[in-house]
């Protein structure tokens, strides 16, 4: 009977263990294999899940650069608490008029790292429109600043840039 006893301990042990609740608990989420989130973690060595992966992926800090070339004379990103030079609270005119520079807290959400590259160097256009301003710092400084400016994904602000776009035409 005790021998039963631990046997069915140890096996209650292993299948607590095993199970996606407590691999919740313990901190790590198990990948199924066999899916292509599965072969997608396992061909990159990662552990978790793609949101956990992305998570932990490092983003240069562009913030610095962004501050350094003024980009706040324009443009406010207020997930990361940056207001316009002069302003106190966020301005959200940007989503109704035109005229107007929008929040960056989104842009990752509708625009990749390239294109923000190009836009920054006056060869990309949206309508026929190019950047105000060409960036003026080095390659390396355009680099970090729009690999920062990519993982700015605010879902709503990221909408509200895309619904502004469709508007320019």
């Amino acid at each position: 009977m005790r021998l039963l006893g631990t046997v069915f301990t140890a096996t209650l042990a292993l299948a607590l263990t095993a199970s996606p609740v407590a691999a919740r608990e313990a901190g790590k989420t198990p990948v199924a294999k066999g899916t292509a989130k599965g072969a997608a973690a396992v061909k990159a060595g990662a552990k978790g899940t793609e949101a956990e992966t992305k998570e932990t992926k490092k983003v240069p800090d562009g913030k610095p650069i962004f501050l350094k070339y003024k980009c706040a004379m324009c443009h406010e990103i207020g997930s990361q608490k940056i207001l316009k030079e002069g302003s106190t609270v966020a301005d959200t005119t940007w989503m109704t008029t035109l005229s107007k520079p929008p929040d960056l807290s989104g842009v990752g959400y509708v625009r990749g790292e390239k294109w923000m590259r190009e836009w920054l160097k006056k060869t990309e256009t949206i309508h026929d429109r190019k950047h105000l301003l060409m960036f003026k710092g080095t390659d390396e400084e355009l680099a970090v600043l729009t690999k920062w400016l990519e993982s700015l994904d605010d879902e709503k602000t990221g909408k509200a840039l895309k619904a502004r776009e469709e508007n320019l035409k």
